[in-house]
């Protein structure tokens, strides 16, 4: 069984990596070797990358929204008042 990500389900993501083989195609069509070539390379790899660590700094705020979510509904369930607490 194969475990996906959050990010490769999404149509950015998939489109990234297609656009990488596509920059891959033309650099191995390329004979010079040139800057420009290792930083088109470099380039087009890391928006996969870029994709896929904000989409998981996205859901690590997700968790801890739906973490203070649960805890506000369970101090609202059970009444427990914060400011009267003491009295």
């Amino acid at each position: 069984m194969r475990i996906h990500f959050d990010h490769e389900k999404l149509d950015v993501y998939r489109e990234a990596i297609a656009f990488c083989g596509w920059v891959g195609d033309v650099l191995n069509e390329v004979i010079v070797k040139a800057a420009a070539k290792d930083q088109l390379d470099r380039g087009s790899t890391s928006i996969p990358l870029k994709i896929a660590e904000g989409n998981g700094k996205f859901s690590e705020r997700a968790e801890v929204l739906r973490e203070d979510e649960a805890e506000a509904a369970y101090f609202i369930e059970h009444d427990y008042d914060h400011d009267h607490e003491h009295e």
